[in-house]
C-alpha cells in the first residue's frame, strides 16, 4: 500500500494552503491573543467569547464555501472522495500550520458531515447533510 502524498492530496493541500493565507490567518490574526492565551479565551461566565463563537463559524463557512468539510465523503453525496490517506495528508497539511482557527478547515465526525448520513433518503439528505457540507451548519454526538 503507497502511504504517499497522491497528486489529488497535494492539490487539495495546496488549496488548503491558499485558503489559510487567503482567508483563515487575518481571522486568526485578529484574535491572535485569545488564541495563544487561553485564560483570554473565556468571558466571565466561563464560557467560549462570543467573538471566538463568530471565527469558529466564520471558519467553518469557509471551509463550506472551499468544498472542504465533505473531503471524505463520496462524490456522488456531495464530497470529494478522498481516501483515509488522502485526507489524512491534508489534514497534516492543515495542522503544519498550527492549532489555531485553522483546525476547522477539515471534516471532523464529531461536527461534521459523517457517512452515516448517506443513509438518509434525499430529502432528508437536502435537510442536514447539505447544509453541513456547505458549513451553514454543524453538528455534534451525544
Amino acid at each position: 500500500m503507497d502511504l504517499g502524498r497522491s497528486d489529488r492530496a497535494a492539490a487539495v493541500c495546496a488549496e488548503v494552503d491558499a485558503v489559510i493565507e487567503d482567508e483563515i490567518a487575518p481571522i486568526e490574526d485578529r484574535h491572535a491573543d485569545a488564541l495563544t492565551n487561553p485564560a483570554k479565551k473565556l468571558d466571565e461566565d466561563g464560557r467560549l467569547k462570543d467573538e471566538l463563537v463568530r471565527a469558529y463559524r466564520d471558519v467553518v463557512r469557509i471551509a463550506g464555501e472551499h468544498d472542504l468539510l465533505g473531503l471524505h465523503l463520496p462524490e456522488d453525496a456531495g464530497g470529494r472522495g478522498l481516501s483515509f490517506v488522502d485526507l489524512f495528508h491534508v489534514r497534516e497539511r492543515v495542522f503544519e500550520h498550527g492549532t489555531g482557527l485553522t483546525r476547522y478547515l477539515t471534516p471532523i465526525a464529531a461536527r461534521g458531515p459523517t457517512r452515516l448520513l448517506l443513509e438518509l433518503d434525499d430529502a432528508k439528505r437536502r435537510q442536514y447533510l447539505d447544509p453541513l457540507l456547505a458549513g451553514e451548519q454543524t453538528a455534534c454526538l451525544g
